[in-house]
């Protein structure tokens, strides 16, 4: 188990619930950051939260959003799917923080790569 903050609420100092706390994702990470594949390939991103004291969200809810959902469509676990080549941002929303990949990158097909 994990120690729990304290929150000052009215002037009363009281210990954070674990649903507080799981609410509460000051920053976040997402992997992989690159990604390079083929059309109708799959990949799974992970994002990884903390709270402010460093310690991991757990539990924490994530959303997700492909940059064109004309080439990468990406479900709520993290599955993202190749449609179409060329350049997909994919980006992960706890609340109001967010963290974007830096790209993934598509082939147009696996004869055509050599």
């Amino acid at each position: 188990m994990f120690p729990l903050s304290t929150l000052q609420s009215s002037g009363v100092d009281r210990d954070l619930t674990v649903a507080e706390r799981i609410a509460r994702v000051a920053s976040m990470s997402v992997s992989p950051q690159k990604y390079v594949g083929y059309i109708s390939d799959s990949v799974t991103f992970v994002a990884m939260g903390t709270d402010s004291e460093g310690q991991p969200a757990q539990g924490a809810k994530f959303t997700w959003e492909s940059s064109n959902e004309d080439k990468l469509t990406i479900d709520e676990a993290g599955r993202a799917t190749l449609l179409g080549p060329g350049l997909v941002r994919v980006t992960a929303r706890a609340g109001a923080i967010e963290k974007t990949a830096s790209g993934a990158r598509w082939r147009p097909s696996k004869t055509l790569a050599g």
